[in-house]
């Protein structure tokens, strides 16, 4: 008569640690880099078949450049989903993390780190976006990205102080499962 039977929970594996922000970080700069650059083709190659005369030559051209400008655009809002899922998923990943609260030196220091590291690739960005015309034109075209790039540090802090405070609040009430 026993139908309910008390839940186990077995140890696995749990990869994850404070060095998912580098990721989350690399993510948004390389994401947001490869956007710009594919734009920036995309127009050139746009320019280069109206110089021609194949841009317009026939309906099946003009439809591939719209649909190819469509998806390009796309990948704005594309991006705020993979970028808040990313920052979900390294949160409810420092969550299974077993940590110790001496780690939180360690965290900090890594704090620090990641807001530098967020900062040189957004100088690197913004450098990038300067040095050329038509990647600044690129990058204009998009709505999302640049916002969030500009904002990239300040992101970064953010999102390391939740992890933070999540691997702290999560030992001081014990661990789940056990």
């Amino acid at each position: 008569m026993n139908y309910l039977r008390p839940l186990k929970f077995k140890k696995k594996n749990k990869k994850g640690s404070f060095f998912d922000i580098f990721l989350i970080i690399g993510f948004i700069f390389g994401f947001v880099a490869m956007s710009v650059f594919g734009i920036m083709l995309y127009n050139k190659m746009n320019v280069a078949l109206e110089e021609v005369g194949i841009r317009n030559s026939s309906n099946a051209t003009i439809n591939v450049m719209e649909k190819t400008h469509t998806t390009m655009m796309s990948f704005d809002y594309l991006f705020i989903f993979l970028f808040g899922g990313l920052i979900i998923a390294t949160i409810v990943g420092a969550f299974m993390i077993e940590s110790h609260p001496i780690f939180l030196v360690v965290a900090i220091l890594l704090l620090f780190v990641a807001v530098f590291a967020s900062y040189l690739l957004w100088n690197a960005y913004n450098k990038m976006i300067d040095s050329n015309e038509d990647f600044e034109d690129a990058a204009s075209e998009l709505t999302i990205m640049p916002k969030v790039i500009d904002k990239l540090p300040f992101i970064t802090l953010a999102v390391m102080i939740i992890i933070i405070i999540v691997m702290v609040a999560k030992f001081k009430t014990g661990n789940i499962g056990e």
